[in-house]
């Protein structure tokens, strides 16, 4: 309904999304809201009042997802929901991971959380996540540490640059690939042959293929 809260923040993404964030005024969001400016700003006086309430849920659930008490195979499972979780994410805000936005995001709230700080926030647990797989059995001990590190920068330099629209060349002769579809792929070779079969189990119940 025109007016409410949720119709302003839906109308408001679309917007984001089609023109940039720091190229919309309020004015604009009311106007294409159907609703009145005064009534725009009783809800969301400032711009940044009305990006927290869109994104501030989202990415702090997904920060929820990076669980440090996780091993075996509900951290393999953790991986791929990020993957699936993070694709989610950059197909419904891509506009906030664009540079310069920042917002204020529940427990983090006394740092402005950025694109930047959360590509650091996954580089750190991918990093973390990848060791404790290992040490669980389910990478490969003849992977190095170094070449962890690599792999773990590689996840987060392909998810970065995915969500701020850098995707994969889709020809017409090509399938069409997916961020956790490529992701998934990436880890897939590090995974022990032991348990290679229950990876592949997890990426296909999280609707991934590779």
């Amino acid at each position: 309904m025109a007016g409410t809260k949720e119709h302003i923040e839906e109308v408001a993404v679309e917007l984001f999304n089609s023109r940039g964030y720091e190229n919309v005024s309020l004015r604009e969001i009311a106007s294409a809201a159907g609703t009145s400016l005064g009534n725009l700003t009783y809800h969301f006086p400032r711009k940044g009042d009305l990006l927290e309430s869109i994104v501030s849920n989202p990415l702090e659930h997904y920060w929820s997802l990076l669980d440090n008490t996780l091993t075996g195979r509900e951290l393999l499972e953790r991986f791929v929901t990020l993957f699936v979780e993070g694709e989610s994410m950059a197909e419904k805000y891509p506009f906030f991971f664009k540079a310069g936005i920042s917002t204020r995001v529940g427990r983090k709230a006394s740092t402005p959380m950025t694109a930047s700080t959360l590509s650091h926030e996954l580089l750190t647990y991918y990093t973390w996540g990848l060791s404790r797989l290992q040490h669980d059995g389910y990478i490969s001990r003849r992977i190095s540490n170094w070449s962890l590190g690599v792999m773990a920068s590689t996840i987060t330099t392909v998810e970065s640059s995915w969500v701020l629209d850098a995707k994969a060349d889709r020809t017409k002769n090509a399938r069409p690939v997916r961020m956790a579809d490529a992701l998934c792929g990436i880890l897939m070779p590090a995974v022990t042959e032991e348990h290679s079969a229950e990876y592949a189990e997890i990426c296909r119940n999280h609707g991934v293929n590779f």
